[in-house]
């Protein structure tokens, strides 16, 4: 799919600030527009669930990979979308101090009171005395401390399993970020896969302690969002892959490998604005905000995103086509796992989407065939990552985006002994290279001659 279908979404809040952001900061456009969703869905799913269009009801939470080389500016471009969330977290670690320093200090005056009282009852009982009205005393004190303020703690970083799951059983709706997403991959959180399966489809989970009491996890939301580097991720996979694959875990990911954009981002002497990241931002933060406001007053109910009949009839006609393209021959032959779960994905990012940039009643047919389009396009790189084996207009879709960015950066034409080398993994035998360039070649895409002996492929790609 031709990444032009990702810039005219009908989401106006999201796409404007993903234009800005992607021009100021120069980013690659599909990674500009993965740490958007991140934020979207940490920011909305304590809010909404997803009632899919046969009948259950899902969390909305998503899990997004995006695989991007050193210097694609991860980090700057994660900082300008989670802005309003880290500002609403610096915000709430403030409120939690005094609202603690409050509770300390009350549950101290009660606790000398009752050390009082309980000093008062010794005597007595060693007297022979009356002690009932004191001990009723000591137990309305006691049933008069408050419980311990709660920290919202909206976003995790590098975090242990206990760490993550104590956190979500203080406060049920939190984020896994991070743009350097290495450290995440060697964590215990991240490798506890049957946990996150369980968390991503809103299941219950029992948590163990060894020096604790154990407790259960039930209608928790977590959103992943890992930026890492292809070589950090390929060692993984090489690792853990085969057990992050079998246990469904790779499957529920939105997986995102951008094309660079090194080499093309140069500068002038404008003043970059802001406006549309600021306001994107300020709707992140709100939202969030409106979230831990309804948790703190006892407030668990979440509005249940439904779809509109247009919309769901292209899903389930989605699902099907899907479904189809799981057998032999089709476009996810080799990837019968993403596949299972693509659609849910798009509903998900749809009901998102919907109820971010405040739409009223159903989701629309139009919203729904964004969301499809934005996880169809990121499709592609996880078979382009992680299928053993593609068929060949995959094959052709990665040769493209390879010779499409060789043709930004440096030349209209390459050797073809370059791509062996130097080209994608999944390219770089004689046979897979050959079926990607007669597709190209039959698209008229490339053309392929020989130049003093050497074969050379001519880039004819536009877009």
């Amino acid at each position: 799919m031709n990444i032009s279908r990702l810039k005219g979404l009908p989401f106006p809040i999201l796409q404007s600030a993903v234009y800005e952001a992607h021009g100021n900061i120069q980013g690659p456009y599909e990674l500009t527009l993965m740490a958007a969703l991140a934020a979207v869905s940490s920011a909305c799913q304590g809010a909404i669930d997803v009632e899919l269009p046969f009948g259950g009801i899902v969390p909305a939470s998503l899990m997004l990979i995006v695989a991007a080389k050193s210097g694609e500016r991860k980090t700057s471009t994660e900082n300008r979308f989670f802005q309003g969330i880290n500002e609403l977290q610096r915000e709430e670690c403030e409120k939690y101090k005094t609202r603690y320093t409050a509770w300390e200090k009350d549950k101290a005056r009660k606790d000398i009171k009752i050390f009082a009282l309980e000093k008062e009852i010794k005597k007595r009982v060693i007297k022979g005395g009356e002690v009932s009205l004191l001990e009723e005393s000591v137990e309305d004190i006691k049933s008069s401390i408050s419980d311990e303020p709660v920290l919202c703690r909206y976003i995790h970083e590098d975090v242990t399993s206990p760490a993550l799951y104590n956190g979500l059983e203080k406060f049920p709706y939190a984020s896994l970020i991070s743009n350097e997403g290495g450290g995440v991959l060697k964590g215990s959180a991240f490798n506890d896969f049957s946990k996150l399966n369980t968390v991503w489809s809103g299941g219950r989970i029992s948590v163990a302690r060894a020096t604790a009491p154990s407790y259960i996890l039930d209608d928790v939301r977590l959103t992943i969002s890992l930026m890492i580097q292809p070589e950090i991720l390929s060692k993984y996979s090489l690792k853990k892959g085969d057990e992050w694959r079998a246990s469904g875990g790779l499957a529920r990911a939105i997986v995102c490998m951008p094309i660079s954009t090194q080499g093309e981002r140069f500068i002038d002497e404008r003043t970059h604005e802001w406006e549309c990241i600021n306001a994107f931002s300020t709707k992140t933060k709100k939202i969030l905000s409106e979230v831990g406001e309804e948790f703190y007053r006892g407030n668990k109910r979440r509005r249940v995103i439904c779809f509109s009949e247009g919309a769901r009839h292209r899903w389930v006609d989605f699902y099907n086509w899907v479904e189809g393209q799981i057998g032999k021959g089709g476009r996810f032959e080799f990837a019968g796992d993403h596949a299972s779960k693509l659609a849910e994905n798009a509903a998900r990012v749809a009901a998102l989407l919907h109820y971010f940039e405040g739409k009223n009643g159903d989701v629309a047919e139009e919203s729904l065939v964004a969301a499809i389009d934005i996880c169809m396009y990121m499709s592609d790189s996880f078979s382009n990552l992680f299928s053993s084996e593609l068929p060949d207009e995959m094959l052709a879709e990665l040769l493209r985006k390879y010779l499409l960015q060789h043709k930004r950066e440096k030349s209209y034409r390459i050797r073809k002994n370059d791509i062996l080398q130097y080209g994608p993994n999944r390219l770089r035998n004689k046979d897979s290279l050959e079926r990607a360039l007669n597709v190209l070649y039959r698209r008229a895409d490339v053309d392929i001659y020989k130049e003093m002996g050497v074969l050379m492929v001519g880039i004819n790609i536009i877009f």
